[in-house]
């Protein structure tokens, strides 16, 4: 259970880092008048 529970922490914090970055790629587009997202 402890190795699940590891793993888990790890993917969230994964995806919580790649969408920070998204989000301020994005915040810097809208800034610069862009209109794109992070796909």
């Amino acid at each position: 259970m402890k190795e699940i529970k590891k793993t888990i922490q790890k993917v969230f914090r994964k995806i919580i880092k790649n969408y920070q970055e998204c989000m301020s790629q994005y915040g810097e587009a809208l800034l610069r008048g862009g209109s794109y997202g992070c796909a």
